[in-house]
């Protein structure tokens, strides 16, 4: 989807629009199906104009086909491709068209934006026609077709005392080449991963239903899983395609990166992989990214405790006894010899304004605290800038109750060395832990 107009701003900015780029002819509001309804924003009607209010979701998000919001994370983030992946999280059904950068790293909750990609792409080549090429035939004929050799008439047939026959050659149009042999193993290497999970989800099925025709579209162009396409000048760009199959670039370039198993750059806004927008939420994201990365890194290191999830099997009682609401900790630290839990985390995507928590936030960590029975509880925030505090440090204490706080820095580069400093620093919260580690940051 083209837009004229794209806003800029940050996660829970604003933007103005002026209300008659959201109305139709007829006055209406004309707003995309997919966003209408959502919670992507909050609208007020301020003097003439829609002010917009981002909530919790990045990315490109179509308004109509007249304008966009691009909105970006809060804080410094870059690698979300790896936050995606480390998550395990689904983004939400794509939106808009937007460019990316090529990341060397796969990332498979990006599977089926790519599927999107590729289907838009492949539909647009059914439209306009296949690349072709001529090539040059040699058949040995007595109903010969365009230029008779004579030459090798004779030396070939004549003195073989073949006086029926001729050598001839002619030049047809064949789809097999290095650009369509690309596009359909790109097409086949998504329907094998769509394929490979079950129970098929719906979104997947459909997205194979649609890939069916588009993959038979090359019926005629064997499938090369030997991949020596990759290194054709077609399929690098360093021999232009011919003008009118200009719309074969961003078609190739995306299924080249499919084909090498290369991901996307979220956070880059130019690029030659031409997706559907990924649309984040950052929120989900963050608490998903630090619960999935502590668990396999308590895994790696062999901690004696689990590493729960405190909307599922870590959920308790908030009290004692019923009636109670349950207390929900989004990391939940369990010994499970004793039962006991000697650690929680709580994950807040809202950056640190000076050294303390927000009230709110620290008075939900300390009730969970006191609820389990845990001495070390961590409240988990974005860094908000290269400049500001990172790492592990003590916000209070509280009888035999310690709230540390960690900012964690997502702009990290490279991220692997934070991601090592959480999980070591959480490590030495945790009695089975001898080292005797403690707070410590850096700024």
């Amino acid at each position: 989807m083209s837009t004229s107009t794209v806003h800029l701003v940050k996660e829970f900015g604003t933007a103005d629009v002026p209300i008659q780029d959201l109305l139709d002819g007829e006055g209406g509001l004309r707003l995309d199906p997919e966003v209408e309804g959502k919670d992507y924003f909050t609208i007020q009607l301020i003097d003439g104009k829609v002010r917009l209010q981002a909530r919790g979701y990045v990315g490109l998000i179509p308004l109509n086909e007249r304008v966009s919001i691009d909105v970006e994370p809060r804080t410094p983030a870059k690698n979300l491709a790896r936050l995606l992946a480390i998550a395990r999280q689904v983004p939400r059904p794509p939106l808009g068209v937007r460019s990316y950068e090529r990341d060397s790293t796969w990332t498979e909750s990006l599977l089926e934006v790519y599927a999107h990609g590729l289907i838009a792409r492949l539909e647009e080549v059914a439209s306009k026609g296949l690349l072709q090429e001529y090539e040059r035939g040699l058949e040995v004929t007595s109903f010969p077709r365009g230029r008779i050799l004579a030459t090798d008439t004779v030396r070939q047939l004549r003195s073989r005392g073949i006086p029926h026959r001729v050598v001839a050659s002619r030049f047809e149009r064949s789809a097999d080449n290095a650009a369509n042999r690309c596009l359909k193993y790109a097409a086949w290497f998504l329907a094998v991963r769509l394929r490979a999970q079950q129970p098929l989800r719906r979104e997947r099925r459909l997205l194979l239903n649609r890939l069916a025709p588009l993959y038979e579209l090359f019926a005629e162009v064997p499938l090369d899983e030997s991949r020596t396409f990759l290194r054709d000048p077609l399929v690098t760009g360093s021999l232009p395609l011919p003008s009118l199959r200009s719309y074969y670039r961003p078609a190739v370039d995306l299924a080249a990166a499919i084909v090498e198993e290369h991901g996307a750059k979220l956070e880059s806004r130019e690029g030659p992989l031409n997706l559907l927008s990924v649309v984040l939420d950052m929120s989900k994201l963050f608490e998903n990214y630090l619960r999935n990365l502590l668990g396999g890194e308590s895994q790696r290191r062999e901690w004696p405790e689990l590493v729960l999830d405190g909307n599922g099997a870590g959920a308790s009682l908030l009290f004692d006894e019923k009636p109670s609401e349950k207390a929900t900790p989004d990391v939940v630290v369990r010994d499970p010899e004793t039962g006991t839990h000697p650690l929680l985390i709580e994950i807040k995507n809202v950056p640190v304004k000076e050294h303390l928590s927000d009230r709110s936030s620290i008075e939900q960590a300390v009730t969970y605290g006191v609820s389990y029975r845990c001495n070390h509880v961590v409240l988990a925030h974005p860094r908000k800038s290269a400049e500001s505090f990172c790492g592990l440090r003590t916000q209070g204490r509280l009888g035999d109750l310690t709230l540390h706080q960690y900012v964690f820095d997502l702009a990290a580069d490279p991220i692997e060395e934070e991601e090592q400093r959480f999980a070591t620093a959480m490590e030495g919260l945790l009695p089975s832990n001898s080292s005797g580690g403690g707070p410590g940051g850096y700024a």
